[in-house]
C-alpha cells in the first residue's frame, strides 16, 4: 500500500490540504480510499491514492484496537 495510518500527506493539486492519514480502506468496488485529517482543523476528507503525496519526514504511528 502506498499510504499507511500516521503518514503525513499533502494534496499537491487544487485546494491545499496538509494532514495525517487516519484510515485506509477499500470501497465496495475494490478501490483504495484514504481518510486524512486536516492539520490544525481536524476536518476529515476521503481521497483516492492518486490525489495525495507524502510530505517530507513521514511518521508512522502504531494504532492498536
Amino acid at each position: 500500500m502506498k499510504f499507511q495510518v500516521g503518514d503525513k500527506i499533502r494534496k499537491p493539486k487544487g485546494y491545499a490540504f496538509d494532514g495525517t492519514i487516519v484510515s485506509v480502506f477499500q470501497n465496495t468496488k475494490g478501490d483504495i480510499r484514504i481518510v486524512a485529517e486536516l492539520d490544525g482543523n481536524g476536518m476529515l476528507h476521503i481521497f483516492s491514492e492518486s490525489q495525495l503525496e507524502h510530505r517530507d519526514n513521514p511518521q508512522q504511528i502504531d494504532i492498536q484496537f
